[in-house]
């Protein structure tokens, strides 16, 4: 597969879409040249939670929380992911752009591990939480975030981006 994988309905400004997947063992996702989306363009909350054992997401792109050009209002979208074991390669890996707010959590405490890395598994992800480039950041509370604590987590990153503004006037 070459194309895109999105959660949430481009545009549509009163509904809250939520995808659980705890049901399946596995979930693979690969298309190298595209990317999985949770909250592309949308205005409200949009929640993966992956499957319970093995989950695999093998994309260009991983976008958690972009406005991509639209305007947000609310809670930021977020990718759970499962209990078991979580591989994300990607090249790259935005959580909140523009006035979009993104975070990646496990859905369950302590149990589960992930490891991060660049598409097909091999180099580097570079990461970005939060870019604003937007003239007004909507994100809401608590903003973007990268939740892997009291996990095993092993993440080979290339560059990190925390905070940045790239939009709108000084400030």
């Amino acid at each position: 597969m070459n194309g895109n994988f999105s959660v949430g309905v481009s545009g549509v400004a009163s509904t809250t879409t939520v995808v659980n997947l705890q049901g399946l063992n596995t979930l693979v996702v690969t298309s190298t040249a595209g990317s999985l989306n949770v909250g592309v363009r949308n205005r409200r909350q949009r929640t993966l939670t992956l499957a319970n054992n093995t989950n695999t997401i093998n994309v260009g792109t991983l976008a958690v929380g972009n406005s991509n050009g639209g305007n947000y209002i609310g809670a930021p979208s977020t990718l759970n992911l499962g209990a078991g074991i979580n591989t994300l390669e990607a090249t790259t890996i935005n959580l909140g752009l523009g006035k979009g707010a993104g975070v990646i959590a496990f859905s369950s405490t302590g149990s589960g591990s992930v490891t991060i890395s660049g598409t097909g598994g091999l180099g580097t992800a570079n990461i970005t939480l939060g870019n604003a480039s937007a003239a007004s950041y909507q994100g809401g509370s608590p903003g973007s975030q990268l939740l892997l604590a009291e996990h095993n987590a092993t993440v080979n990153a290339g560059t990190v981006i925390i905070a940045e503004k790239t939009g709108g006037p000084p400030g």
